[in-house]
């Protein structure tokens, strides 16, 4: 691969043989980072100060740059010598010239490092490493202004999703949790780390939107000086029964669980982790206004705002229709079948984004039971 053609972007991806890391299946989250970036110059009322840490080929700021039209400088940095040239190459064949491009060689945290003081921090920091962020958070929360965002990736699913749950117990100071929604867990786990951080450095964080697709989390984290309005309450852990499969809820401030209340079973433990809202309902609405800017994913964006809108004020968890069913012995109904039933019974109940077969719902795992066998039985 030479040449790739991505949103507005043309970018080369080799020089002189030796080729740069670039990856197709990461186009959907460059495509949502557009829009973050051009609500978020909404937001702010004027261009933004923009830094991808390791940037690889420059294809995200090249496109955030392009596509957004919020962007005033852009900071692209990679340790790698053939990527430095290469996004050099890459804002030539772009047109964005040295006065609005500043291109860096250093290891990652030494070049967030060296963007500590206040006249030289950035609206957005945007950390996309191939693997666990956990060694760039506390460098990236310095480095991101009063009141900018915090973008990171990450794609070691395998701990974070409690395939390997003490690697994950190791980088991110929480226990996983394996099964049918271990990818929101994940999610929690990632945000949990960031307001760790954010709590060693005096700051307070706001997640304003997560999202899982493909092999990794995304979240975005706004971030703002202080102490006193430290989130507390919505740090707490989840809880499965291993025998009747209840899942329970609770902050850091409650009284830890050993045993289910139901049945008196053991409990699987999933935490410390975020347990509040994973989007903010008017950064939402921010990006339904600017959505129409990319053409690249138009479709899949507009489908998982619309569950991003869904999902908000419910639990911090969801359950698998697919997985109950298996329990149950049962064919799967329609999903919205279910939904439908669950919010006739008084619960609420919508689909979310982390899973197509998945319901976000109020409603107790027994209740929820019942329903797809009532469903199935029609």
């Amino acid at each position: 691969m030479l040449f790739v053609k991505e949103g507005k972007a043309l970018i080369k991806t080799k020089l002189n043989e030796k080729e740069v890391f670039y990856n197709p299946r990461g186009k959907f989250t460059r495509s949502l980072g557009v829009i973050v970036v051009a609500a978020e110059g909404e937001v702010k009322g004027r261009e933004l100060v923009v830094a991808d840490a390791l940037a690889a080929t420059g294809i995200r700021g090249i496109r955030y740059f392009l596509e957004s039209g919020k962007v005033k400088k852009l900071f692209l940095n990679d340790i790698s010598r053939t990527a430095y040239y290469i996004i050099q190459e890459n804002l030539k064949l772009n047109k964005i010239s040295g006065e609005s491009a500043i291109v860096t060689r250093l290891d990652a945290n030494s070049f967030l490092s060296s963007h500590f003081k206040e006249k030289d921090k950035f609206d957005l920091v945007d950390v996309d490493p191939y693997g666990s962020p956990a060694p760039y958070i506390d460098n990236s929360v310095s480095a991101v202004k009063e009141g900018g965002i915090l973008a990171i990736t990450a794609t070691d699913l395998a701990p974070l999703c409690g395939i390997y749950p003490w690697p994950a117990f190791r980088k991110y100071w929480a226990l996983p949790l394996r099964g049918e929604f271990c990818h929101e867990i994940a999610a929690r786990i990632l945000i949990n780390l960031v307001v760790q951080s954010c709590g060693r450095k005096e700051r307070v964080p706001e997640p304003i939107l997560t999202c899982r697709s493909e092999h990794y989390i995304r979240v975005y984290v706004r971030i703002k000086k202080g102490k006193r309005n430290f989130p507390y309450e919505k740090i707490g852990f989840i809880y499965r029964c291993e025998k009747c499969l209840e899942v329970y809820v609770r902050s850091i401030k409650e009284a830890f669980m050993n045993k289910c209340p139901i049945c008196g079973s053991n409990l699987l433990t999933s935490g410390p982790l975020w347990i509040g809202d994973l989007h903010s309902v008017s950064f939402l609405d921010k990006l339904n206004r600017v959505k129409d800017l990319v053409e690249e994913d138009r479709a899949k964006v507009d489908k998982f705002l619309f569950f991003f809108k869904k999902e908000l004020k419910m639990p911090p968890y969801y359950y698998d229709v697919s997985k109950a069913c298996g329990l149950l012995k049962k064919s799967m109904p329609s999903i919205q079948r279910i939904i439908n039933a669950l919010i006739s019974m008084g619960f609420k109940a919508t689909r979310t984004h982390f899973n197509p077969v998945g319901i976000k719902t109020t409603a107790p795992y027994k209740e929820f039971l019942e329903v797809i066998k009532l469903s199935t039985k029609a």
